[in-house]
């Protein structure tokens, strides 16, 4: 079976309130949606990272997947990942997509069984914004999450001074239900004694089911220093290259690797990371961020995976970040949207490939160039 057709679309939302992270504030919301097509007129969704994408490595993609044999997917990929790991990683779900599809399977299915019918989440929340309460501001967007189901979450800090940061997450926790965790992302903006300070003066530290990205991601010490000195899990890796996070697992500086499964080169190299985190001693959460078909791809992915083997765990299993904020890109792409169930949880598509239906009126509402 070939793929006969490739399409590349770039959509982008603006955004009425600014938000983001210790890196800045946004002012819009983009995505990069994929579309393969066979000679039979089957279709396969992918998603790339937008922020990072170049129209000439659309045609030299393009040029290596028309006319290619399915059976030749990891080929594809890997000559995509010479030019473009992201793009070949949103390529490569695109072709899982369509491999699923004609076999009658879901990809958690093809990828060897899902051991679970719906996988831990936590809602991760863009919270850094222009608010003038900042732990006002906190305290919603905390409740929200809750409210919507999730009895997990993820904040940012980072963008403000650490006294700042330090008040308004002791506000948080103090205010959390027993039982709810909340994970701390920031964004590589502290140094190690920063960050030393900021976890040392919380005051329910056992509260924290980890800390992502507290210092710069140029070298592994920094990480492997601060994994030693405090009694937190330290996460990181969705912005540092395969080798190092390879040499992250080999020295054993993190507790928690979270690359991401587009942004890394797709599934086959996800597994590598998998196995390698496993064999170490280490956990892999992945990243996900901007879009909800590379959020249901890595759905997928940790579905197939099987339930940590500690019970005295914030999670069972690895659990699926879940981007909260304001993103009509995200949100409506999808005919049927992802929500949390009862117990927090979403449920894992059972249809054949990714499962899901992609609303073909909004990627072209939002469209603003395409290949």
């Amino acid at each position: 079976m070939k793929v006969k057709n490739v399409n590349f679309f770039l959509l982008r939302y603006p955004l009425e309130r600014r938000y983001g992270n210790a890196s800045g504030l946004k002012t819009e919301r983009v995505s990069l949606v994929i579309r393969l097509e066979t000679s039979d007129g089957v279709t396969g969704w992918g998603e790339g990272f937008a922020e990072r994408t170049y129209p000439h490595h659309w045609e030299e993609a393009a040029k290596i997947i028309r006319g290619s044999e399915l059976h030749d997917a990891p080929n594809i990929v890997d000559r995509i990942a010479k030019f473009d790991i992201a793009l070949a990683g949103g390529v490569d779900v695109a072709l899982w997509d369509l491999r699923g599809k004609l076999a009658g399977m879901s990809v958690a299915n093809l990828l060897g069984g899902a051991y679970r019918n719906s996988q831990p989440a936590y809602a991760s929340l863009h919270n850094v914004n222009d608010e003038p309460d900042i732990v006002k501001s906190a305290l919603e967007e905390s409740q929200s999450a809750l409210d919507a189901g999730f009895r997990a979450l993820k904040m940012k800090v980072g963008w403000h001074p650490v006294e700042t940061d330090i008040a308004w997450v002791n506000a948080v926790t103090e205010a959390l239900s027993p039982g709810v965790s909340l994970a701390l992302d920031a964004n590589r903006s502290m140094d190690l004694p920063t960050a030393r300070r900021f976890i040392r003066a919380l005051k329910d530290p056992g509260a924290i089911s980890w800390f992502e990205e507290p210092v710069a991601n140029t070298h592994s010490f920094g990480y492997s220093d601060l994994r030693n000195s405090i009694d937190i899990a330290i996460a990181g890796g969705e912005t540092m290259s395969a080798p190092m996070i390879q040499e992250v697992i080999r020295q054993r500086a993190m507790d928690i690797i979270n690359p991401d499964l587009v942004g890394h080169g797709g599934f086959r190299r996800m597994t590598h990371f998998w196995h390698a985190a496993s064999v170490n001693g280490l956990r892999l959460i992945p990243h996900v961020f901007d879009g909800q078909i590379s959020r249901v791809a890595a759905l997928h992915f940790l579905a197939s995976q099987p339930d940590w083997s500690e019970t005295r765990s914030h999670f069972r299993a690895p659990p699926l970040e879940y981007d909260t904020a304001h993103n009509p890109l995200r949100d409506e792409i999808l005919c049927e949207n992802l929500v949390p169930l009862e117990d927090g949880s979403i449920a894992v598509p059972s249809g054949p490939g990714l499962g899901v239906e992609v609303n073909d009126s909004l990627v072209r509402k939002y469209t603003v160039a395409q290949g």
